[in-house]
């Protein structure tokens, strides 16, 4: 978004006379462009509560993305005995939103495995892949993570008051548990 808006002012300060019309139309189609990327950023910021689904269709949504930008098979079970309010439902679709980015641009793998199970005392959501695994460096053991997707994840859990973990090795795949407690 900052590189085309940068593009713009690039542009606009290298106007020449001769060619005005054509430029203007270029920058035209430019502000087009970004006014709908933010659109789409937008809407991708809302709850799936905002966007008239409940939590598990929102899911569902995602993983038919991942379908069809990638060929990881995904399979999920997801049992929701409560609804845990707006809050907790957009923190929970934006983790299983980061899982899944994270495993079509990092992990190689073919299958993923995604259970949420909500109840009223607890909120258990595990995430597995068959992908090329991690080292762990200390520090995102240690939660000072500059992967912004793990970081992400941390953070949302502690906002949650949850506690997260995260068991991998080099081509060993990933497995991630969130537990949450329902207050």
């Amino acid at each position: 978004m900052a590189r085309a808006l940068e593009r713009l002012m690039i542009d606009y300060a290298t106007m020449q006379s001769k060619d005005i019309k054509e430029q203007f139309t270029r920058l035209y189609e430019h502000q087009q462009d970004i006014i709908y990327n933010m659109r789409q950023y937008c809407t991708q910021l809302r709850s799936p509560a905002l966007i008239g689904e409940n939590l598990e269709d929102a899911i569902m949504r995602l993983i038919d993305g991942v379908h069809l930008q990638s060929n990881i098979e995904v399979s999920t079970r997801i049992i929701v005995n409560i609804r845990c309010g707006q809050e907790i439902e957009n923190h929970l679709f934006r983790m299983i939103q980061e899982l899944l980015r994270n495993a079509m641009k990092h992990s190689e793998a073919t299958e993923i495995t995604i259970n949420l199970s909500i109840d009223s005392e607890l909120i258990n959501l595990e995430y597995y892949d068959n992908g090329i695994g991690m080292e762990m460096p200390q520090a995102l053991i240690q939660k000072r993570v500059q992967h912004m997707g793990l970081s992400g994840l941390y953070y949302r859990t502690e906002v949650l008051g949850g506690d997260l973990l995260i068991k991998t090795a080099l081509n060993e795949g990933v497995k991630i548990s969130i537990l949450i407690p329902q207050s």
